[in-house]
């Protein structure tokens, strides 16, 4: 990732298990994209053709961790694990600032989730597009995001996603008991 041009670029992961120890920063206008199906298999360390894995001594707030200007960056066919390491580290873990804000939008699409011992996603994000993504098993929120600016509104858009969780979840203004 470190690789690509700051004007954006693509990143591919082939079909593997890749084990991190600390969080990738994804740059603006990026595509990041595995061969990872996802599928329900209700574990933590699901069997998948690409996953993306924190290791023992992983250290970080998130897996995945962009800058705070960070837009456009698209995930697909990917497997985010946690493999419950430590305590309260995140899946995604968008920056907590106002610098999140503007149209350019995060997309995951055919993405998984889970084993994160905080929240599957975190953080301030002006929009988000979530198309066939599973978020599960994580120890705090499935998603816990706020609006980029206070007093601005929060686009969060999802198409047929399963999100299920430990923790009960608020999403909007609704609350929803845990599955």
């Amino acid at each position: 990732m470190n690789d690509v041009p700051t004007s954006g670029g693509a990143v591919y992961f082939p079909p593997g298990d890749y084990l991190v120890s600390g969080p990738l920063a994804p740059k603006s206008r990026t595509l990041i994209s595995g061969s990872h199906i996802p599928r329900w298999q209700g574990l933590v360390n699901p069997e998948f053709a690409c996953k993306i894995r924190m290791s023992g001594g992983f250290t970080g707030t998130g897996l995945i961790v962009p800058a705070g200007s960070t837009v456009a960056v698209k995930l697909r066919n990917l497997a985010l694990v946690g493999n419950d390491v430590s305590s309260g580290l995140h899946g995604l873990r968008m920056p907590d600032t106002s610098a999140a804000a503007g149209e350019g939008s995060w997309e995951l699409e055919d993405v998984t989730i889970a084993g994160f011992s905080g929240d599957g996603i975190y953080g301030r994000v002006h929009v988000a597009i979530l198309i066939h993504c599973f978020i599960h098993n994580n120890q705090g929120w499935g998603s816990m995001l706020r609006a980029a600016t206070a007093g601005t509104t929060l686009t969060w858009r999802t198409a047929p996603c399963t999100t299920t969780r430990r923790e009960t979840c608020t999403s909007a203004a609704a609350r929803y008991p845990r599955e």
